[in-house]
């Protein structure tokens, strides 16, 4: 696993973003509206995102092994939400699908999006690095 980010980077080219599996991975719009919004910022806040991801893939594979599937669900819907607020289009629906797995209590399905889970948050790190510059 890897999510590193160096904040300070400012160099903010714009580059195109790979879509693998038919689900854009991000949100263009979105993004660029947190970089006006962020300004100088911007750097900060995509590594502040990236630097959480570790933790909440620890804490998803965490609940799943101990059948906790309400708490994983909660945990994903969490990610859900801040990987939308950043414009992470692919993350946010695979969040979206293991938060209902969980909350229907469906283990199998959550052991299948999970599998999935790391590579997706790898990629949506690797996109904003793209934008940052590092």
């Amino acid at each position: 696993m890897r999510f590193p980010l160096n904040p300070d980077a400012t160099n903010t080219h714009h580059r195109p973003l790979a879509v693998e599996s038919g689900t854009p991975l991000l949100d263009v719009f979105r993004v660029e509206s947190v970089r006006e919004i962020m300004g100088d910022g911007f750097a900060e806040i995509v590594g502040a995102f990236i630097s959480s991801l570790p933790t909440t893939l620890a804490e998803l594979r965490h609940t799943l092994a101990q059948g906790e599937l309400e708490t994983l669900g909660n945990t994903a819907h969490g990610l859900k939400g801040s990987a939308g607020n950043m414009g992470a289009i692919a993350l946010t629906e695979l969040a979206k699908r293991l938060e209902m797995a969980g909350k229907s209590k469906n283990a199998a399905e959550a052991q299948a999006l999970m599998t999935q889970m790391e590579g997706e948050m790898q990629r949506a790190a690797d996109a904003f690095q793209t934008l940052v510059g590092n």
